[in-house]
């Protein structure tokens, strides 16, 4: 910048004489000049190609080798002329125009009044930027941290903030080539990405802090601390397991995360949250059914609302889960019908579900298993009997309702026994049954009739006894 300081060679005077001898020459009495000098104060280095302006006359040109720009035969003189230089190319970003010290506000731009005859000088004097290094290393083993992001913020004003490269094989992250350096400041140090769950060691709130000085190239080194974990899974005869699916569960701050286990049986996770994980393998386990909200039911009821579990590990909660019963003479293929739940607290799911007639009327066994599915991992429940009321009609040889005693004897060896009240008896059917017959032990040589459901009445006499 321009130095008040700086002492001035002052007014140069030409010699009239030349306007004696050379009629055509210039008046330096009534014309001035102005000689402009850039140089780097920091290395004392002359500053070619810098732009040079020079204000009422508009003339305008670049420094030359020795960092000087010369402008003669300027006019009006006694006047004050400005003159503005600007940084540009290499030099822009090495170097800089000091205006923090002295408060001088426009230190790229200078006024002085240029008396007619005097050819003044204005000098110039930019400060070296800083092009220090960032060098990261692995606190394990000093091997270099490579592909990290690094910011710097400085903490005054005019220092800005300044994106580095990223680390390099060998740790190192500096100024991007054809950007400006550092003005000497203290800098904030960060690292946007590249070093999640790191720290940075003995440093606080993972900001450390540089204090970069004018045209330094030094290089400030730090150590990163990660963190790992490794879970190994192992059968009761201490063989690893393998093609299992886990859930790893991360402190708070990140995400948990789901994966299969290799032929090792081994999971191992670099660079990760400090504190407590949690590792579980995918199981479906412990399914039941459940009638009137209770689980543990030992048959279901055609139309009564029952309830489908199951326990569950290593399931995010809110999973869904997916229940398909079937007949449990047929376990696969198409589901007689589907319900669906969510899991919960990582431990269990369940969902409401109501046997209905039209759907399990294909049912042969007269027992149901449910499927429970989460993504490819499933299990099958225990089978459970599923049975419908049926009603029974029984009249007596005037075709009245008989109230009497009966035996409902179906196939795989089911009997019901039950007295029929006003000619009915109502009893619950596995279903896919079939009734093979029906025996009235208070009724000798009575005749009967019987009627099934839907079917045709049929007659019958059951014989007497001496």
């Amino acid at each position: 910048m321009g130095d008040n300081n700086t002492p001035s060679p002052g007014s140069q005077t030409v010699d009239s004489s030349r306007e004696l001898d050379d009629p055509t020459a210039p008046c330096p009495l009534k014309e001035c000049g102005i000689t402009v000098w850039c140089s780097g104060a920091t290395d004392s280095k002359a500053l070619k190609d810098v732009d040079v302006k020079v204000t009422p006359s508009g003339a305008s040109k670049p420094t030359d080798d020795n960092g000087t720009a010369e402008f003669e035969h300027l006019k009006p003189p006694n006047q004050d002329y400005t003159v503005t230089v600007t940084l540009k190319g290499s030099n822009a970003e090495d170097y800089y125009w000091d205006d923090e010290d002295g408060g001088n506000a426009t230190p790229d731009q200078l006024t002085k009044n240029v008396a007619g005859g005097a050819i003044e000088l204005y000098i110039f004097d930019a400060l070296k930027l800083a092009h220090p290094k960032i060098q990261l290393t692995w606190e394990a083993d000093g091997a270099a941290v490579k592909d990290v992001a690094v910011k710097l913020k400085g903490g005054k004003p005019k220092s800005g903030e300044k994106s580095f490269t990223k680390t390099d094989p060998s740790g190192l992250s500096n100024v991007p080539s054809g950007e400006p350096g550092l003005r000497p400041d203290s800098y904030t140090v960060t690292f946007p990405s590249g070093l999640e769950h790191c720290e940075i060691k003995d440093v606080e709130n993972n900001a450390p802090q540089i204090d970069v000085e004018a045209a330094s190239t030094k290089t400030f080194p730090f150590v990163v601390r990660k963190y790992y974990i490794k879970f190994q899974v192992k059968d009761q005869f201490g063989d690893a397991v393998s093609a299992a699916g886990y859930l790893l569960t991360y402190p708070k701050g990140k995400d948990p995360e789901s994966g299969n286990l290799e032929e090792t049986g081994l999971v191992e996770k670099d660079q990760v949250p400090k504190g407590d994980h949690t590792f579980a393998v995918k199981t479906i386990y412990g399914l039941s059914w459940g009638a009137a909200g209770e689980a543990g039911a030992t048959k279901l009821t055609v139309g009564t609302a029952g309830k489908l579990s199951a326990k569950l590990s290593g399931f995010a909660n809110g999973t869904d889960v997916t229940f398909q019963i079937f007949d449990a003479c047929k376990p696969s293929g198409e589901p007689l019908d589907t319900a669906t739940g969510k899991v919960k607290g990582d431990t269990s799911a369940e969902a409401d579900w109501t046997p209905d007639a039209g759907k399990l009327k294909d049912v042969k066994s007269g027992r149901l298993v449910f499927v429970a599915k989460v993504d490819s991992q499933q299990e099958i429940s225990a089978p459970v009997p599923i049975e419908a009321k049926q009603t029974f009609q029984v009249t007596g040889p005037d075709s009245h309702p008989l109230a009497t005693s009966l035996v409902l004897k179906f196939t795989g060896g089911l009997e019901i026994p039950g007295n029929s009240e006003n000619g009915k008896l109502e009893a619950a059917v596995p279903l896919g049954q079939t009734l093979l017959s029906i025996g009235l032990p208070d009724q000798q040589g009575a005749p009967g009739t019987y009627k099934p459901p839907g079917g045709a009445e049929s007659a019958f006499r059951v014989p007497k006894t001496s």
